[in-house]
């Protein structure tokens, strides 16, 4: 787990949208999206990124 003085990478999937599944489009949330859950999981609540 990163402790307060540590530097957290977070590398996405890129812009699309969708991810092909089997030959069907399948969505997923974006990598801001999935970045906010986690932070607010481990840290509450808080946005840390503007909409």
């Amino acid at each position: 787990m990163a402790g307060p003085d540590d530097v957290v990478l977070i590398c996405g999937k890129g812009a699309d949208a969708f991810q092909k599944i089997r030959g069907i489009n399948t969505p997923y949330p974006s990598d801001i999206v999935v970045a906010q859950n986690v932070i607010n999981e481990l840290e509450g609540q808080k946005e840390h990124f503007r909409k």
